[in-house]
């Protein structure tokens, strides 16, 4: 029985360790915050938690195809799953979280916010302070909850969602999206 055993667990570790090496932590982008302006293209302008990456803007056909461009920019896959703020600008903002949430699986705690020029208030140094922004602002009670689940939500159920408007200075106030 312990034989078994033992044959069994080698066998596990040889069938499991190759995939293991295709997902080191260094060979990927981790994704912090992301601008999302849809129009007849798609433009994104994305920050990641490495200190070194900057920011990276790429454009597409629709979010898949942007991201494919903006990994080919980094040189590594993009992991979406970390992202702590989307800010949305353009039209369809509903599709547009909707397909974040559910094909980037960013966590139900991720923040959603808009602002007018909102790839150019993106940089690798203001996505923390955004992010902080956007949470106080709403631990203030100045801006309602601004989660992905919450906003996704009402924008499906009533078509319009209030979110936090970002400016250079971070928070702003509140705007009305509608789906």
């Amino acid at each position: 029985m312990k034989r078994a055993a033992v044959i069994v667990s080698a066998l596990l570790m040889l069938v499991c360790t190759p995939g293991c090496e295709t997902g080191l932590v260094h060979n990927k982008s981790y994704l912090r915050a992301a601008v999302i302006s849809c129009g007849d293209e798609v433009s994104l302008t994305l920050a990641f938690f490495q200190e070194d990456s900057g920011t990276v803007t790429a454009h597409g056909k629709d979010i898949a195809s942007a991201i494919d461009a903006a990994e080919l920019c980094t040189g590594r896959k993009i992991f979406t799953g970390f992202t702590e703020l989307v800010i949305v600008s353009g039209s369809s903002p509903a599709g547009t979280l909707e397909y974040v949430f559910e094909e980037w699986k960013v966590s139900p705690s991720c923040l959603v916010a808009a602002g007018s020029n909102a790839s150019g208030l993106l940089t690798a140094d203001s996505a923390e302070r955004l992010h902080g922004s956007v949470e106080e602002a709403s631990g203030q009670g100045i801006v309602p909850d601004c989660d992905i689940v919450t906003v996704l939500g009402s924008l499906l159920n009533k078509g319009s969602a209030e979110v936090a408007e970002l400016g250079e200075n971070g928070v702003t106030g509140s705007i009305i999206i509608n789906g």
